[in-house]
């Protein structure tokens, strides 16, 4: 900083130091507004849910979670009911956090897949009313 020698100099540099004052307090009532945003209990289920499952994006991310967890859930119970042996429970449980993790991370493929699938029987159904109306 130089040296103020006029009263003139003296008063830009107080009006330097306010306007630099004011906006450090407005970057600090912001600040405190963010955190106390994040510190809201529906916000910090957001975030853990949010890290757990490596998204940010918020639409579709409850249904995609929860298909995650019902197919792994489902498939830990399956290996579980077919093995029948004390592995089964450490097996079943490893296939459960990778069935989550996969269904978790690739929901638009498991979209595509599923939507193939529809497709598959919609043709057959339709094949079969051709086939019903054609006998008639």
């Amino acid at each position: 900083m130089k040296k103020i020698t006029t009263s003139a100099e003296l008063k830009a540099a107080i009006y330097e130091l306010e306007f630099e004052q004011e906006q450090l307090g407005v970057e600090l009532h912001d600040t405190f507004n963010l955190a106390y945003e994040s510190l809201k209990p529906i916000n910090l289920i957001k975030s853990v849910i949010n890290q757990a499952t490596g998204s940010d994006d918020d639409s579709g991310n409850l249904l995609t979670n929860s298909l995650g967890f019902g197919a792994g859930y489902l498939s830990k119970v399956l290996i579980q009911a077919t093995l029948r042996k004390p592995l089964s429970r450490m097996i079943g449980t490893a296939v459960m956090f990778g069935l989550q993790t996969l269904v978790s991370k690739n929901p638009e493929t498991l979209r595509a897949i599923g939507s193939g699938i529809i497709n598959i029987f919609r043709r057959r159904k339709m094949r079969n009313e051709e086939l019903e109306q054609d006998v008639s």
